[in-house]
């Protein structure tokens, strides 16, 4: 009795110790995120979870962390050897990705599409570093690094089937393209991935400015060069519903 006793107390024990280790080891990392982060930014960022995983690829941390004046915490994974040298742009390109996600909501709001979803993402080609010591939002990142730097990738499912009448087509070209001058409007036209589709993959608008592919839409009308699909297709589509 007394020898399982002895098994009971050494196990307990070697957990206790096992448990203080990963919880000083939590801590530890927790200091060196908030110190990283709040060197690069001037907020204030607290740890609030860090959760431990292991695949074949390799072992990481899953890190959530608080940021000062931003309600939604970031959860970011990070490699464990490389935990004390983070991405140089961690937790800001989350919440420039919102922002982002924000903006162009509320500027496809403003046009007649009745939408299901909008997926709206930016890149930003980092040919010079970026300055993130104030958390500069990403409209003053494009208005000081100019648009050629950003990359802009706009996706959007409409609720509506794409029609077959020529004048509900046309409608349909002009309100895409004042869509695109409005994207215009915001510098969001050098580097521009821009998908409008259709119920049921009907039909899609694609648009593809860069360096390699020009704007060429400068009326409604130059919006069918945008579509992926031939009248006869989509009447195909309608006919297998």
């Amino acid at each position: 009795m007394k020898r399982v006793l002895l098994v009971f107390l050494v196990i307990g024990i070697i957990v206790g110790l096992g448990w203080g280790y990963f919880t000083f080891k939590k801590h530890q990392i927790a200091k060196e995120v908030e110190n990283q982060l709040e060197s690069r930014m001037d907020r204030q960022f607290t740890v609030t979870d860090i959760q431990s995983s292991k695949d074949e690829s390799g072992s990481y941390y899953y890190v959530t962390v608080k940021m000062e004046g931003v309600k939604k915490p970031f959860t970011f994974q990070q490699e464990k050897e490389a935990i004390g040298n983070l991405y140089k742009y961690e937790v800001i390109e989350a919440l420039w990705d919102r922002q982002y996600a924000k903006q162009i909501k509320e500027i496809i709001q403003s046009h007649p599409f009745n939408v299901r979803d909008i997926e709206g993402t930016v890149d930003i080609d980092r040919k010079n570093p970026i300055n993130i010591k104030n958390v500069p939002r990403i409209q003053e990142v494009r208005t000081k690094y100019g648009k050629e730097a950003m990359v802009d990738t706009i996706i959007i499912n409409l609720s509506d089937n794409h029609p077959l009448d020529a004048k509900q087509q046309a409608r349909e070209n002009e309100k895409v393209f004042y869509l695109l001058e409005d994207l215009r409007a915001h510098s969001m036209n050098s580097k521009l991935f821009l998908e409008v589709i259709y119920k049921d993959d009907q039909q899609t608008y694609r648009v593809a400015i860069n360096n390699k592919n020009q704007d060429i839409y400068y009326k409604a009308e130059d919006m069918k060069k945008a579509l992926i699909k031939t009248q006869e297709q989509v009447k195909k589509t309608y006919k297998e519903d």
